[in-house]
């Protein structure tokens, strides 16, 4: 069971944005051969709106709270931009496995620093084109 949400309930769907634990965008693209690849990230509240406010995607947008209580902004079809809300600590924790995402308060890694007596490949060839 769903709830739909319409989409000029502007104070509405920030809030139910701004409650969310942790937003997942997943967004495909199309391949030559018509297959496509799914992509996941997290995205902020200001996204998933400029997403809204895109004439392009208004016109087409579902939105809607699952049962779980999971906020899904989206196109009409499997392969558009969807957006997840999530508000459930073990439903984050499954999409988290799942799309394979770093925890919310996890640091990237440093990058790596190379040893004085090796130099990086675009290091190289900026030297022998300079």
């Amino acid at each position: 069971m769903y709830t739909t949400v319409r989409k000029n309930a502007r104070k509405k769907i920030t809030a139910l944005l701004q409650d969310a634990k942790a937003i997942i965008l997943t967004s495909s693209s199309m391949q030559i051969d018509d297959s496509y690849d799914s992509n996941h990230r997290y995205a902020d509240v200001q996204e998933v709106l400029d997403w809204l406010d895109d004439d392009f995607n208004y016109g087409d947008a579902k939105l809607y709270v699952d049962g779980k209580g999971t906020f899904h902004v989206g196109g009409p079809y499997h392969f558009c931009d969807q957006f997840k809300a999530i508000t459930d600590d073990q439903e984050l924790a499954e999409h988290q496995q799942w799309y394979k995402l770093p925890a919310l308060n996890e640091q990237p890694a440093p990058a790596a620093t190379l040893p004085e007596n090796v130099i990086s490949l675009c290091d190289y060839r900026k030297k022998l084109a300079g």
